[in-house]
């Protein structure tokens, strides 16, 4: 009997241990999230340059809100929608939401990309489905489903970041990271077998080994790109948007 209670006694401690470490990490990247001092970033609808018309839209998590970026004019979305300007009269919508998963996007902002009948539809999604810890299964779920709708109902080309390199995160622990960045690998694997004619995966966690100092381009709340880690997102979109357009 009293064994048991040993055992019992140690199994709460463990777990109080475990609960007590999951909100001192939780508090680390609400540190680091609210008290960096990065500016709100709000995406408005605009139009960019003249010719012939081009409808973009962005979908997505933080990323593609910007969120890391001194302003507006320096998130990668904002910076694409510019690039494609100089070519076509560009009608640019950002529907995208900090801290959405797949599933969000499938349920909030899946139905606004289809009724704005884009040309271009750029997604960045499955961050926090990562560190979240969300069935695999159910990501790539939520990614078919997306690919389905929009290639059924309008007939834009669907860009499609994989999932981020956490590669230089300061908010996370480096266990963590180390962890969530070797399932990353995998998730991508099946990712990179989603794309077709329409869709077209573009390689931003291959990409940010690119960068010379990693350190150099994470903002100060430690989990975003800044300014400057922006600038491979975009040079990868457009790596891939160029093939086309």
């Amino acid at each position: 009997m009293r064994k048991n209670i040993r055992i019992k006694k140690l199994q709460l401690a463990v777990i109080a241990a475990i609960l007590i470490y999951i909100a001192l990490v939780a508090g680390r990247v609400v540190y680091f999230s609210y008290f960096s001092g990065l500016p709100k970033i709000v995406q408005e609808d605009k139009v960019f340059g003249e010719g012939e018309e081009l409808r973009l839209i962005m979908a997505g998590d933080s990323i593609t809100q910007g969120i890391g970026a001194s302003s507006v004019d320096n998130t990668y979305a904002y910076k694409l929608a510019e690039e494609l300007g100089k070519d076509y009269r560009v009608v640019y919508r950002n529907v995208a939401e900090k801290g959405s998963e797949t599933e969000d996007l499938v349920s909030e902002q899946l139905q606004e990309i289809i009724a704005f009948d884009p040309d271009i539809v750029v997604v960045t999604i499955g961050g926090n489905d990562l560190t979240h810890v969300r069935l695999e299964s159910r990501i790539i779920s939520n990614y078919r489903r997306v690919i389905e709708e929009i290639s059924n109902n309008t007939e834009a080309i669907l860009y499609i970041a994989n999932i981020p390199n956490f590669t230089g995160v300061k908010a996370l622990p480096v266990w963590y990271v180390n962890l969530i960045s070797k399932r990353a690998v995998t998730i991508n694997s099946d990712i990179s077998e989603l794309e077709s004619g329409r869709v077209k995966i573009v390689d931003v966690h291959e990409k940010w080994f690119e960068v010379p100092r990693i350190e150099d381009a994470v903002a100060r709340d430690g989990f975003h790109a800044n300014d400057y880690g922006y600038t491979f997102w975009l040079d990868a979109f457009l790596e891939r948007i160029r093939e086309k357009f």
